[in-house]
């Protein structure tokens, strides 16, 4: 939902036409909303909703949490460990990077 002042607007509704569970949220550097829905990782921007995959065969992280960091990097945190969003795909960081 956005309160736009006066009322609260269903953005989910706009976009999707069956009911969703969202777990996690997060507000970017550039006003960009993300989030995950199932298996899916979202990016609402100026009305834009984008899905985001791992790869063409495997579906976006399951991420418990989202951040950013102090270099306004996205972190996906979930099952498959830990991924970072960058040219518009997720890197898979392990125990010895990429950092």
């Amino acid at each position: 939902y956005y309160f736009n002042g006066t009322k609260l607007i269903n953005i989910t509704e706009q976009h999707f036409k069956e009911q969703r569970v969202i777990t996690n949220i997060v507000e970017d550097a550039k006003g960009e909303i993300w989030f995950n829905s199932s298996r899916n990782i979202y990016k609402l921007s100026n009305d834009k909703l984008t899905a985001y995959k791992i790869g063409e065969e495997n579906d976006g992280p399951l991420a418990f949490q989202i951040y950013e960091d102090r270099q306004k990097r996205l972190w996906f945190v979930g099952f498959g460990g830990a991924f970072r969003f960058e040219n518009e795909k997720f890197i898979n960081i392990r125990r010895n990077g990429p950092w």
